[in-house]
């Protein structure tokens, strides 16, 4: 049995910290619909202070320090990038998908590395 599922089309654009977003989901069932948005920090390390590896330094990458998720009932949106909970890392990506509201599933992602002027 093979099952095929056609995606829709996530179009997001970005100017400064400013995002636009549009989901044309490919049918008309799909009237509620959250964005989810999250700032990644690259290239983040913490100070270990105790247990095995106490006076080492750890490196992280990928990690979230920046979200937010808004519902729509159009498949628009218009926002701002959500503030940063973290500002030390040395460079930021952002990652976008969409799903229905209350159902966690991503319907449709993308995602890229940020200039480096977007949170200085």
């Amino acid at each position: 049995m093979s099952l095929t599922v056609k995606a829709g089309v996530l179009k997001v654009k970005l100017d400064g910290r400013q995002l636009t977003a549009e989901y044309d989901s490919n049918t008309t069932s799909e009237n509620n619909m959250t964005l989810n948005i999250a700032i990644l920090g690259m290239n983040l390390k913490s100070q270990i202070t105790a247990g095995e590896n106490e006076g080492r330094i750890a490196r992280h990458e990928f990690v979230v320090v920046g979200f937010k998720s808004i519902s729509s009932t159009t498949s628009q949106w218009k926002t701002t990038l959500p503030p940063l909970h973290y500002s030390h890392a040395m460079e930021y990506a952002l990652a976008v998908w969409v799903n229905k509201s209350g159902d966690p599933s991503p319907l449709q992602a993308l995602g890229g590395k940020l200039p480096g002027n977007t949170f200085n």
